[in-house]
C-alpha cells in the first residue's frame, strides 16, 4: 500500500486485540486512527468467512469450470463468488473463459493430452487516484482524498503429472493442493531489523534536539521494499559488483507515494502531468525512478516477467514538464493503462547499486538516512552475520515510523531495548483449487467437451 499515510498501526503486530476506535471531542483527526477502524473491521470479517467456511468454498455453481463453447483450448469461468481464506473473489460475467480475464496478461494455451490443476490465485492491490480518476472529488477541484485497496484474482492452470498426483487429494488436503502449485508454506522467511542512530556528522543543532537519534527534520513513514528477488549478496553494501543475480531493495521516505501520472514518452524522455505539489514531493536531479503502469502491477504480482531497472532523472524541463531518464522506459505508452513515474529516495553514494537498486546484505547495519538504519536478517543468521541461501522475494515490504518529538522510529524491541527482527508485510496472496482438465483433441461446434473434475468446496446457506 504506496499511499501517502502518517502510519499503520494495525498491521504491524496484530495482538492489541482492539474492537473499535472511538472519535473524541474536539480532538485532531489523524489519517492512522481511521485506517485502524477500517482494518478492525476488514480483519473481523475475513476472519469469520474463513472460520465458517474453512480454507475455501463457495456456493452452487459459483466459479465452475465449466466446457467452452468453440475454443478447444479453452474453458468457461462460472460467475458468483468464491472465498478463499476470508478473501471474496467476484465474477460478474458468467460468460467469461480463461483466455479472456480482465486481470490475467499471460494465460498458457491447454494442450490436448496434458492433465492441468485450475486453481484461483487472489491478492490484494493499492488503488490511488492515478489509477483511478473517479476517486477524485471534482467540486473540491480534483485533490486525492483518500485511496482503495482491491480484491485481484486469476484463474490459472499448472500441468500436472501421475507422478505428481500420487496418493494426493488437494480438495481434501489444502497443504497438498499448495505444494502441487509449489508454494512454499514452510520456507524462512527474510526479517528486517530498523533503528535510529545519531549520525557522527551530524552537527545541525537547529533543527533538531541534540539528544535525537531520529536526525530528520520531517515525521516520515519509510517504506523498504525488495526489488529483485534472490538471495543476498555475498558482499560488502559498497561492493559496486557484487554476485550476480542476487537481491536488491528501494527505500522511500514518503511510503512510495509520490508519483507522477505520465502523459507521453517521447525516447528516454517522459512529458509528466505535474511536477508534485511542493519541493518536498516533487523530483530532483538523480532520483531514482520507476516506470509502472497497470499491466506491470499486474504482471509482477504474477511474477510473470523480469522486474525492470529503476532509471536515474538526468534532465528536468519544468516549463514543460519533461523530464530525461537514464534509459528507455519498458512500458507507459499506453494512457488507458493509467503509466506513472514513482520517485524513491536511496541513492547510489558508497552504498553499491545493481540496476538502480541497492544491495541486501545480511547482519549489517546499514544506514538510509538522518540516522534510520536497517539490518537484513534470518533466524539462521540471527547474530551471525554471515550469509544464509534464504529466498528475498520481489515486493516483500516493511513500514518504519520516524517520528520528530522523540527523535526515534517506532519498532518493536525486546526487554533489553534492542530492535526485533521482524517479517515482511503480508501481501495477501491466496490460493484455491477448482478442478482437474484434460483437453480431447478434435474439432467441431460445440468442440470435444474436456473431462473436468470439480475440486471446489461447496457450502450451503443456513436456511438450507
Amino acid at each position: 500500500m504506496k499511499g501517502d499515510f502518517s502510519r499503520i498501526t494495525n498491521l504491524l503486530t496484530g495482538d492489541e486485540h482492539y474492537s473499535v476506535v472511538l472519535m473524541q471531542q474536539g480532538r485532531v483527526q489523524l489519517d492512522s486512527d481511521w485506517n485502524a477502524q477500517a482494518l478492525i473491521q476488514w480483519f473481523r470479517i475475513q476472519n469469520l468467512a474463513q472460520d465458517l467456511i474453512g480454507e475455501h468454498g463457495g456456493r452452487g455453481e459459483n466459479f465452475t469450470i465449466a466446457p467452452p463453447d468453440t475454443n478447444n483450448n479453452d474453458f468457461k469461468i462460472r460467475g458468483g463468488r468464491y472465498y478463499i481464506k476470508g478473501m471474496v473473489c467476484e465474477n460478474n460475467d458468467w460468460q467469461l473463459t480463461y483466455m479472456n480475464q480482465p486481470n490475467y496478461l499471460s494465460p498458457i494455451v491447454l494442450e490436448s493430452g496434458k492433465k492441468y490443476l485450475v486453481y484461483l490465485h487472489a491478492w490484494l492491490r493499492h488503488i490511488t487516484s492515478v489509477e483511478d480518476g473517479y476517486i477524485r472529488e471534482v467540486a473540491l477541484g480534483g485533490p486525492d482524498t483518500t485511496t482503495r485497496i482491491k480484491n485481484i484474482w486469476q484463474v490459472k492452470v499448472k500441468v500436472v503429472t501421475a507422478e505428481e498426483l500420487a496418493g494426493k487429494d488437494p480438495k481434501a488436503n489444502y497443504g497438498e493442493f499448495l505444494d502441487l502449485i509449489d508454494v512454499e508454506r514452510h520456507r524462512e522467511r527474510p526479517k528486517l531489523k530498523a533503528q535510529a542512530k545519531k549520525p557522527s556528522d551530524h552537527d545541525d543543532l537547529c533543527i533538531v534536539s541534540p539528544e535525537s537519534r531520529y536526525c530528520g527534520a520531517e515525521n516520515q513513514l519509510y517504506r523498504v521494499e525488495i526489488h529483485q528477488s534472490g538471495p543476498a549478496c555475498v558482499s560488502d553494501p559498497t561492493d559496486p559488483n557484487p554476485n550476480e543475480a542476487c537481491a536488491t531493495f528501494k527505500w522511500s521516505r514518503e511510503n512510495g507515494s509520490v508519483v507522477f501520472p505520465i502523459r507521453e514518452i517521447i525516447d528516454k524522455s517522459v512529458i509528466l502531468e505535474h511536477l508534485g505539489r511542493d519541493k518536498r514531493f516533487s523530483l530532483e536531479v538523480g532520483d531514482w525512478v520507476e516506470v509502472v503502469d497497470d499491466n506491470y502491477e499486474l504482471a509482477n504480482e504474477e511474477n510473470t516477467f523480469p522486474i525492470e531497472n529503476l532509471l536515474k532523472v538526468i534532465e528536468i524541463e519544468r516549463d514543460t514538464m519533461q523530464v530525461t531518464l537514464s534509459g528507455d522506459p519498458q512500458r507507459g505508452s499506453d494512457e488507458s493503462k493509467h503509466p506513472l513515474l514513482r520517485r524513491w529516495d536511496h541513492t547510489d553514494m558508497g552504498k553499491g547499486i545493481s540496476g538502480g537498486a541497492l544491495n541486501v546484505v545480511e547482519g549489517k547495519w546499514i544506514e538510509l538516512e538522518d540516522g534510520v538504519e536497517v539490518m537484513f536478517t534470518s533466524d539462521s543468521t540471527e547474530g551471525q552475520g554471515e550469509l544464509n541461501a534464504i529466498q528475498y522475494n520481489t515486493r516483500d515490504w516493511w513500514w518504519i515510523t520516524a517520528r520528530t518529538a522523540t527523535g526515534d522510529v517506532e519498532w518493536p524491541l525486546d526487554d533489553e531495548g534492542n530492535p526485533l527482527a521482524q517479517e515482511a508485510l503480508d501481501h495477501g496472496h491466496r490460493y484455491a483449487p477448482l478442478a482437474f482438465i484434460e483437453i480431447n483433441a478434435g474439432t467441431g461446434t460445440p468442440p470435444p467437451s474436456p473431462n473436468i473434475q470439480d475440486l471446489r468446496r461447496i457450502f450451503k446457506q443456513l436456511w438450507e
